[in-house]
């Protein structure tokens, strides 16, 4: 899954990235390069591995990226929040079941 330069989600044919598809990285990157605004709210829940990483790195060097992460207590599995929260990427670490609120009430401006 990919966002082009219309700001159009979109599913690609590209071979997988750390061994899955879709994957957050691919998505996050597409953010990075092709998305027209400069403010980018992400969240990066339970998941094997380090797939997000890559592309956190990238929106946090091309955009103005506010990184919400799972909780460790809540995850069942602390891969990909683990690999941004040791990164030193997140802005906020939250409980599975304070997420929506706090995106529903998020103000970045």
């Amino acid at each position: 899954m990919r966002l082009n330069s219309d700001n159009e989600l979109y599913l690609d044919d590209s071979p997988p990235l750390n061994g899955v598809r879709p994957a957050a990285d691919a998505l996050f990157e597409s953010v990075a390069e092709d998305f027209k605004g400069m403010r980018v709210l992400t969240v990066v829940l339970t998941g094997m591995g380090h797939d997000s990483l890559r592309g956190m790195i990238r929106l946090k060097d091309q955009k103005r990226c506010f990184c919400i992460a799972q909780s460790e207590k809540t995850c069942v599995v602390y891969g990909m929040p683990r690999a941004v929260v040791e990164e030193g990427l997140v802005d906020k670490i939250l409980d599975l079941d304070e997420i929506a609120a706090e995106i529903d009430g998020f103000n970045y401006i």
